[in-house]
């Protein structure tokens, strides 16, 4: 059997844009992704005005949990799994490991991924709370 395509008024098909997604030991196109890997691109958020990061992502990640103290906010994304131990996840903001993402201004953002189970394997015990991949604008 002989399947022909065509294209009305000359028109050529839509080419698939792949999308690339961090991974935590290099990128991968998104349909070769098999884990829990979801991302905040800017050009997805547009120019809305945003206080900080925490505001940013917050909405846009399944099972992200913000939580505010005050002034002070704590991210959670895989629920409380530890009675003593800190539940935050991992940050890493351009391959550097960083305690704290709270200085960071909205604006410079380029793409946030947040990696959860087996995503976050590769980090250890330390992604063991999920994994934040921030990557700034150049």
């Amino acid at each position: 059997m002989l399947l022909v395509v065509s294209c009305a008024a000359g028109r050529q098909p839509a080419a698939v844009e792949s999308e690339a997604v961090n991974v935590g030991y290099g990128s991968l196109d998104r349909r070769e992704v098999s884990t829990s890997v979801t991302k905040i691109d800017s050009k997805d958020v547009g120019e809305a005005a945003y206080a900080n990061i925490f505001e940013y992502m917050e909405g846009r990640v399944p099972g992200l949990i913000i939580s505010w103290s005050g002034s002070t906010a704590t991210i959670n994304i895989r629920g409380a799994n530890s009675f003593y131990g800190s539940t935050e996840p991992l940050f890493v903001v351009d391959g550097s490991v960083v305690d704290r993402i709270d200085d960071i201004n909205p604006r410079e953002v380029k793409s946030i991924e947040v990696l959860k189970d087996g995503g976050a394997a590769i980090y250890g015990s330390r992604g063991a709370n999920g994994v934040i991949l921030i990557t700034l604008k150049k």
